[in-house]
């Protein structure tokens, strides 16, 4: 067995979320650690079970890690209508609050892993905390989303100017707080936080050309920085390749910044 793993219900404002940690079984703590975030809607065991196998991949090198479900998904309390950005940043920072006070993780060594929306969570926080985030991996997250565009997602739908997702109406705080994010103001305060991005070429649901705008907006950065394409990658990754292509990578990148600093 690779891992040893067990579930923790951690408060987050008034409500509990649900996480499940992962840590190496070849060798004793403290282990660098990092925590998952699944995309909109989704959870912390993800399609095809990519978030387990990616923590089972970290474990296999040495690396802990931490799959949560934000408020309102899966095993966590609250409900999905009621997601924000900023409500998904601060259900990271409860779980971040979790980890630095045990023992068994060194926080001092901690990466951020984000797929799509929980991507965008990611960015978000680090951006707010550089000094405490060692390494970031993000998976197709997007850089700006018109909601009222025809360029908008396939999974949202408008209707008399209410949102909503995957059939879920979504609060109007979700809409405004997603409108007003600058994604290029926030790489900017990430320049030093070595960076890896990793996006699909027939991706219809954050198509390439936010991949462009993130190299744009990483310009400049001094921190370590590679941008991954996968070419028939979609979304979701319906091709096994693509999907043991981002194990591979992202272990490794966190190998490269967390276990041999």
């Amino acid at each position: 067995m690779d891992d040893i793993r067990f579930p923790k219900l951690i408060a987050s404002e008034s409500q509990n979320i649900f996480c499940v940690a992962h840590l190496p079984s070849s060798s004793e703590g403290p282990f660098p650690v990092v925590i998952i975030c699944h995309g909109l809607g989704g959870s912390k065991v993800g399609r095809f079970r990519h978030p387990v196998l990616l923590s089972e991949s970290l474990a296999r090198s040495g690396i802990a890690s931490v799959r949560f479900d934000f408020r309102g998904n899966g095993d966590s309390e609250g409900s999905f209508v009621e997601t924000t950005p900023e409500r998904c940043v601060e259900d990271l920072r409860s779980v971040f609050a979790w980890v630095s006070k045990e023992p068994v993780f060194d926080t001092s060594c901690l990466g951020l892993f984000g797929r799509s929306f929980g991507g965008v969570v990611s960015l978000l926080y680090a951006a707010r905390n550089p000094k405490i985030v060692s390494a970031l991996c993000v998976q197709s997250p997007p850089f700006a989303i018109d909601l009222y565009s025809d360029k908008s997602p396939p999974h949202v739908k408008l209707e008399k100017r209410d949102f909503f997702f995957d059939q879920e109406k979504m609060c109007q705080a979700f809409v405004d707080q997603l409108s007003k994010m600058e994604m290029a103001e926030v790489m900017k305060s990430l320049h030093e936080v070595p960076f890896l991005h990793i996006g699909g070429g027939n991706d219809d649901v954050v198509p390439s050309e936010h991949t462009k705008l993130y190299e744009k907006a990483r310009k400049g950065a001094q921190a370590p920085t590679q941008f991954k394409m996968l070419p028939a990658a979609d979304h979701i990754l319906s091709n096994i390749s693509d999907r043991r292509t981002v194990l591979k990578e992202s272990t490794h990148w966190f190998i490269r910044h967390l276990v041999t600093q």
